[in-house]
């Protein structure tokens, strides 16, 4: 060998050593050296390139692999280095040419394919990216990078079982393959099987603890599987290593709002908006927090705010909708719902809302056929099918008040019945049976941070309202027995309007509300409507809040004991808070009185 092929195998050794070692400065040396030496030798304008790259001179980087390509017009990895560096530069057609010649060059360059695939999917080519990573894996059947990218293009077009099995693939591959166990935990978040999800998430934080990222849909998955408390966690340790995450501010105020910690909660939707200040999502959540509050001013401007920042935002569309409704701007609200339907055409939620306006309008048929709307396109919507039923009933309360003589009908019309409670409020008792509590477990119900509008909040479950239709035995005696409750209290013949049950669990509770709707103001009926609580279990009242029953006007507060029965009227405000370790459970009822 000559001395100055000798001297140049030398050079490459230790320039190829120096690059293996990380050491940029020293290899960056080298290959200058080399190449002023050697200027013929394109390898060491290669590695040059590749440094230059790694550092971020991405023109200088350029500059070398373009004299590395002038040396050898038929090196198909030059060539595929050039690509990666029209990459970095955001140019992505020439990188795209680039790797096509060097396809050209060497048909069976698997890398190149995956860096042409990863190009396409960066200019939304998915379908032609898919195409690509199946070729490199066709090529090297264990290239996990290929399958890792192959389940990105896949969970892009919305192929998510697919795109699950090849980020599987990728990780058998690789065991500690840290972005696939990341893909594979979003995709499996996506397809809803959360312990799965939840397992990915808690690889990655294994394998990187600083991953910031997976804490915080670590939080999502926690708080979808209701495991509220880790949830918190998670979301606080991802903003603990990026104090300024507005998502994780955001999914934390979700979490705080969910167990009725509302003040905490506004906090964090704040702290999410000053750090992302066109965050439209966490003012829609901030609005519902407002909401929650009874602060509907506040809840008005912060929808109006989500929607100045996304002018297709059809669920606070439907949320402004929901507050205009409670400020009494009814004709605001029916836009609202009706521009949340014109952008979102299956929007159940939105058409039952509409028809709770339309209804509050005295508007009954087109109510009606809303409601039906909502259950067509939702077939198990328990709300719409309640409020449907409420329509129904009030039509048979209306043919009851029919037959009973009046004095005139201003009567009615003018609100100036003087039904009164034999006391108020009335109490009494009755027993309570040792398997009541158990079915009443077996009857579905929802979570209270899943309901909409209503007064109650926190840790808890609801029904429907219509709890005595039920078929079990044991509440058909209940039933029976309140009935001759409530006719004693108000000393005539009643109509149930509404019959549902309340667990409460540790922060759960309701705000000071009343059970008058715009349909009893409509009527004139707001005097002949009573509501009942029969506590069927109290739980624990050994806490700092036992869940005290307070009225308004006079004020007054009542500790309840298990089996007792409980009427106010139902213009009377009334509210309580319970912390307890052991559920409440309450039976309630929205009556009229039968006037003779």
């Amino acid at each position: 060998m000559k001395k100055n092929e000798q001297l140049l195998q030398s050079n490459i050794n230790q320039l190829l050593a120096s690059y293996k070692s990380g050491d940029h400065e020293l290899t960056e040396n080298l290959a200058l050296s080399i190449s002023k030496q050697f200027p013929n030798q394109n390898l060491s304008w290669k590695v040059l390139a590749a440094i230059y790259g790694k550092t971020k001179k991405l023109d200088s980087a350029l500059i070398a692999i373009e004299k590395a390509i002038r040396i050898n017009p038929k090196d198909a990895e030059a060539h595929n280095n050039m690509g990666l560096i029209f990459f970095k530069l955001n140019e992505f057609e020439k990188a795209k040419r680039i790797y096509k010649k060097a396809i050209a060059l060497q048909a069976n360059y698997a890398e190149v394919y995956n860096n042409l695939g990863i190009t396409l999917q960066k200019t939304n080519k998915l379908e032609q990216a898919e195409f690509n990573y199946k070729k490199a894996i066709e090529l090297k059947p264990n290239f996990e990078l290929a399958y890792n990218n192959l389940g990105n293009a896949l969970k892009e077009l919305g192929k998510l079982e697919e795109a699950e099995v090849n980020y599987t693939k990728a990780i058998v591959l690789n065991l500690d393959f840290i972005e696939a166990h990341y893909n594979l935990g979003i995709t499996l978040l996506k397809l809803g099987k959360l312990i799965e999800a939840e397992t990915s998430f808690k690889k990655v934080i294994e394998l990187k603890p600083d991953f910031l990222e997976a804490y915080n849909n670590l939080g999502i998955t926690l708080q979808s599987l209701g495991k509220l408390d880790e949830a918190q966690v998670n979301y606080k340790k991802a903003i603990e290593l990026k104090p300024d995450y507005a998502e994780a501010y955001n999914n934390l105020g979700i979490t705080l709002q969910s167990l009725g910690k509302l003040d905490e909660a506004e906090e964090n939707y704040r702290k999410a908006i000053k750090f992302k200040s066109k965050f439209e999502v966490a003012y829609n959540n901030l609005g519902n927090t407002m909401k929650d509050l009874h602060r509907f001013d506040e809840a008005e401007a912060n929808y109006k705010k989500a929607i100045e920042l996304k002018i297709d935002y059809a669920e606070a569309y439907n949320n402004l909708g929901i507050t205009l409704q409670s400020l009494g701007k009814l004709d605001e609200a029916e836009v609202n719902y009706k521009k949340a339907i014109e952008l979102k055409p299956d929007y159940a939620e939105a058409y039952n809302n509409l028809g709770n306006t339309i209804k509050d309008l005295d508007r009954v048929d087109e109510a009606e056929e809303n409601y039906r709307k909502a259950i067509a396109l939702k077939l198990n919507y328990t709300a719409a099918y309640k409020n449907l039923d409420t329509i129904q009933r009030e039509n048979r309360l209306l043919n009851a008040l029919q037959t009973i003589k009046l004095e005139n009908k201003k009567e009615i019309k003018n609100n100036r019945s003087t039904i009164l409670l034999t006391s108020n409020p009335f109490i009494a008792n009755r027993s309570v049976e040792p398997d009541l509590l158990t079915n009443l477990y077996k009857i579905n119900s929802t979570e209270l941070s899943k309901t909409i509008g209503g007064p109650l909040f926190g840790v808890g479950r609801t029904t429907d309202y219509q709890l005595f239709e039920n078929d079990l035995s044991i509440l058909k005696i209940v039933k029976e027995d309140l009935i001759k409750v409530m006719e004693q209290a108000v000393k005539a013949d009643i109509f149930i309007l509404e019959s549902f049950f309340n667990i409460l669990g540790a922060g759960g509770g309701s705000v000071s509300h009343t059970h008058i709707s715009n349909f009893d103001k409509i009527k004139g009926l707001t005097k002949k409507k009573f509501s009942l609580v029969y506590y069927v279990s109290v739980g624990d009242q050994n806490c700092t809040m036992p869940g005290i029953f307070k009225i308004e006007n006079p004020d007054e507060e009542i500790l309840p004991i298990n089996g007792m029965v409980m009427i106010i009227p139902a213009d009377r405000k009334h509210s309580a808070i319970y912390n307890g370790k052991i559920d409440r459970v309450m039976i309630g009822v929205n009556f009229y009185s039968l006037t003779k």
